[in-house]
């Protein structure tokens, strides 16, 4: 509800911005733009909760990464982070059965925890610049072969204490963070 207030808000602020004001009419409609994409990713969230199934399509999974690597690379610039994104030639038109918005919640999910990460105030002490890797490849899982979608940082990591124990709901060791992120993207995976 509060996102389609605000989304109704910021509509109606671009109607009523001046036209003598092109900077503030293109910050409006990026403003209005992204609420409505936030708004389309938190839908399916929402229905897999309640409803518990995701709607499964066959979904070229480079492309997906593809299509959203504007959006975070444009996060990763605002905060002075380098991103490189590498698909093998081998999986660029191989699909995957899954829910293609939830998949890309997903990959947005994974990117923001690096961007957040990376961007702490804290980060200045350290002698390197911030980057993220995702690289998207078909490699041998299990005797088949499997598409492979790998996040790489050069953050802190998770502490140890986290690493040897099952994901939970609403524990974070970030003091902003609010432990859904991680959880809501493996209750997808696995769904």
């Amino acid at each position: 509800q509060y996102l389609e207030a605000l989304t109704a808000r910021l509509g109606a602020a671009d109607l009523l911005a001046p036209d003598q004001n092109p900077t503030l009419r293109v910050q409006l409609s990026e403003a209005l733009e992204l609420t409505e994409t936030v708004s389309a990713s938190i839908r399916p969230l929402r229905d897999l909760l309640v409803a518990g199934k995701p709607k499964v399509e066959p979904v070229e999974v480079a492309g997906e990464v593809a299509g959203l690597q504007g959006v975070i690379d444009s996060e990763c610039v605002r905060n002075g982070i380098v991103l490189e994104v590498t698909v093998d030639p081998t999986a660029r038109h191989v699909t995957c059965a899954c829910d293609r918005v939830l998949l890309r919640r997903i990959i947005i999910n994974l990117a923001t925890n690096a961007i957040q990460e990376l961007a702490r105030k804290d980060r200045g002490a350290r002698a390197e610049q911030g980057r993220i890797r995702i690289d998207v490849d078909v490699s041998p899982a299990n005797g088949q072969e499997a598409l492979r979608i790998v996040f790489s940082d050069n953050g802190s990591g998770f502490p140890p204490d986290m690493l040897h124990q099952p994901l939970t709901l609403l524990k974070t060791n970030r003091h902003d963070g609010i432990g859904l992120g991680l959880v809501l993207s493996d209750m997808v995976l696995r769904s």
